[in-house]
């Protein structure tokens, strides 16, 4: 799980609004069969020190703000997740240590409803329009000092996509200043991304694997943890 911060807006009651700050975790898994067909080339080399982990699991930083008054959900969000993959190879320095992760990074405006308005327990369906980047970026070096290298990016590219969520949000009392949530979500890229510089970057030898195209579309599925506080009710 990857961490959320959230800053909201919402009800003590039907008649009355909030401002929500609030932080959490958030994991999620990518399917995305022509990202992670360079692994199982590479993999089946069997050279390795330690085979290449493949793509499929995002974890990030989520980061909102959000009015919640008379079961109406409001939200501007950030939203950075990415999945790492990492193979060794043992050379006569030592265990050389390549790393590569996928990113996605985007701004967010989202709008839902309460199907369940409870003073100990709201749920929200909440559908957002994600605008961002997407990034696939590497570095490599010797497995005791890979932390001090600097990642390089082979490809930036434009994010445009929707997120659907369940918020299921709690509480002890109607009164209370915190309150946690839990969010299945999944989020839907309008466009794919090219991983050819990831099979290039796995195979440079293999003239069949280099330059060959494998766009995919990032579509992820995960589980939001959240922790929220009311900023409005510790200012009174």
């Amino acid at each position: 799980m990857a961490c959320l911060i959230a800053l909201g807006i919402g009800a003590n009651s039907s008649a009355s609004a909030q401002l929500w700050v609030g932080f959490g975790p958030q994991v999620g898994y990518f399917n995305m069969e022509n990202a992670n067909a360079p692994v199982d080339f590479f993999n089946s080399k069997g050279f390795l020190f330690r085979p290449q982990r493949k793509l499929r699991w995002p974890w990030g930083l989520h980061y909102a703000a959000s009015y919640r008054k008379d079961g109406l959900f409001l939200e501007l969000a950030f939203n950075s997740k990415g999945a790492r993959g990492a193979f060794e190879t043992a050379e006569a320095n030592g265990i050389q240590r390549r790393e590569t992760k996928f990113t996605i990074h985007a701004l967010s405006a989202g709008v839902g409803y309460a199907i369940v308005d409870q003073p100990d327990l709201q749920w929200y369906l909440v559908g957002n329009l994600d605008l961002g980047y997407m990034r696939l970026l590497s570095r490599s070096g010797l497995e005791t000092n890979i932390n001090r290298a600097n990642y390089f990016t082979y490809r930036r590219t434009s994010f445009v996509g929707v997120t659907f969520s369940s918020r299921f949000v709690f509480r002890s009392d109607e009164e209370a200043l915190s309150s946690w949530s839990l969010g299945p979500y999944v989020q839907i890229p309008f466009q794919e991304f090219e991983f050819r510089e990831f099979n290039t970057l796995l195979n440079p030898l293999d003239w069949e694997q280099v330059g060959r195209e494998l766009p995919a579309r990032p579509i992820n599925f995960g589980v939001l943890l959240t922790f929220d506080l009311d900023l409005l009710g510790i200012l009174e």
